[in-house]
């Protein structure tokens, strides 16, 4: 929402705390709080990576936190299922013309900040080489398919790299387009694109040349559409339960990031931590009564609306 009066609905500005979950000119403020810390989190991770690089400072990891930053990635996935689902529930508009408008919505929500940054760095890359994947060149084929997100094996060859999560999105709302014309449909296409996708993955069984439209990560946007369901449940709405099994699926996920690898079990019992962690921390945020300090939720507003824009630039 466009201003910076940042007042919760039916309050005075003097309040001096604000509640978790407030909704504020029809969106849920406490998502674009949650996207912001997601984006801070993926910052903190390229961070760690660089001072970790022998030709800066050659130091050992930041944080545990920070080594799993990339994780923050699965936390939007999970954010966007839930924002879709959420934000055309209270429409009734179907058909052709809904679809075009959801289109044509998303279209200039990503592309404006996305081309921004990505038309620079892809001249400088062309020019220098800097930022170029060394398995392409920057030729007028990969502007086109980095331009049109078009997805790809090698994660690498976007310009800039972190574009790779937009094509994922993008994947994401083109399915989508099917709940303009049957609801009951979106949710069982998209839960047999993300559920197949990780039986694909955990077999070793993706296919060459389809390795971001069959991964698992596919699966995190049918849980976001999942919480919409999960937040109308009174074991959901109060209590601590949610929010405490979260933190602590959270705090076991990242604990065993290092501790055991390779097997396909363990692979499985990482993604099902963090993808119960994200969907219980999307639902207490959304439907939580937890009130923070008025200052601190003035500084969240500001990084949620900054989100995308922090995300693509870091």
């Amino acid at each position: 929402p466009a201003g910076d009066d940042v007042r919760p609905i039916g309050t005075t500005k003097h309040l001096t705390s604000v509640r978790v979950g407030e909704a504020r000119e029809g969106r849920l403020r406490a998502l674009d709080w949650l996207r912001g810390l997601a984006a801070l989190w993926v910052c903190l991770y390229h961070v760690d990576l660089t001072v970790q690089k022998d030709k800066y400072f050659g130091l050992d990891p930041i944080s545990p936190l920070s080594a799993v930053g990339y994780r923050g990635v699965e936390l939007f996935f999970i954010l966007s299922g839930f924002v879709m689902v959420y934000a055309h529930t209270r429409t009734s508009d179907r058909g052709i013309g809904a679809a075009g408008d959801f289109v044509l919505r998303r279209v200039l929500r990503i592309y404006p900040a996305y081309l921004a940054i990505a038309v620079p760095l892809f001249v400088i890359a062309a020019i220098t080489g800097v930022g170029a994947s060394a398995s392409m060149s920057p030729d007028i084929g990969l502007l086109i398919r980095d331009v049109l997100l078009i997805p790809r094996d090698d994660r690498s060859t976007f310009i800039p790299v972190v574009a790779w999560t937009l094509s994922h999105e993008m994947m994401f709302y083109l399915l989508f387009l099917t709940w303009f014309f049957n609801r009951a449909g979106a949710f069982a296409v998209i839960g047999i694109w993300g559920f197949g996708s990780v039986a694909l993955a955990l077999t070793d069984n993706q296919p060459t040349g389809w390795l971001m439209q069959t991964s698992a990560m596919n699966a995190y946007f049918i849980a976001g559409m999942l919480c919409t369901i999960a937040t109308r449940f009174t074991i959901v709405r109060r209590g601590w339960l949610v929010p405490v099994g979260s933190l602590v699926a959270l705090a076991a996920a990242i604990g065993l990031e290092d501790a055991v690898g390779g097997t396909e079990s363990y692979k499985a019992l990482l993604l099902a931590l963090y993808a119960s962690a994200f969907t219980g921390l999307v639902c207490w945020f959304a439907r939580g009564t937890v009130h923070i300090p008025r200052r601190l939720a003035v500084m969240a507003d500001r990084l949620g609306r900054v989100s995308y824009s922090l995300y693509l630039v870091n």
